[in-house]
């Protein structure tokens, strides 16, 4: 979408986390959670909060409860979303196993394949939920976290960083807003 509206402007993806070293990398522009401090040298501008939730594939999603006897699906690179997730909801998981993969899109795509329920960032699945591979059967909370777009240099300095940075900020706010209801709780 954003090579459509800008088709003379070239995006290079880098996937990343954390700290990010602007001159070594030479990246314009880095997309991260507030899970780790940047300094006062890093410009950031925030995108959206973070909204999670569990999801699997529809096969395991029917009345037998989700958080009994199934496997849930742990990334290393969010160790503890599943505490967390359970102390924000104030639900208990009981006779689970637990398999952890390297990251994120591993879990999503072991979801996808039936083989338990992950934790998942609403934002990173929406293709999924819209296209029934995976649904999610509690909805999503705000888990306190929220996503920046950070730089080296304000992002107004630079046309192309601009014109990224306020097509990144309505999408985001797209993808809250159409939300299909109910996915989002709006109170714990």
């Amino acid at each position: 979408a954003f090579h459509r509206a800008h088709p003379d402007i070239q995006i290079q993806l880098l996937a990343a986390g954390g700290p990010i070293n602007f001159a070594r990398c030479r990246a314009d522009l880095a997309i991260r959670r507030d899970d780790f401090h940047w300094d006062d040298s890093v410009h950031s501008s925030a995108l959206c909060t973070e909204w999670v939730g569990p999801v699997c594939a529809p096969s395991l999603a029917g009345p037998a409860s989700l958080l009994s006897g199934v496997h849930l699906l742990r990334s290393r690179t969010r160790p503890a979303a599943w505490e967390q997730w359970l102390r924000l909801v104030q639900k208990v998981a009981c006779e689970v196993t637990t398999v952890d993969y390297e990251h994120f899109y591993l879990c999503v795509q072991a979801a996808s394949a039936g083989l338990g329920v992950t934790m998942a960032s609403m934002m990173m699945v929406q293709d999924e939920l819209a296209s029934g591979q995976l649904v999610a059967p509690f909805g999503f909370v705000r888990d306190g976290s929220g996503y920046f777009l950070l730089s080296a240099q304000p992002t107004e300095e630079s046309p192309k960083c601009s014109a990224f940075r306020h097509w990144l900020e309505s999408q985001a706010q797209a993808s809250v807003a159409h939300a299909p209801h109910g996915v989002l709780a709006t109170t714990l």
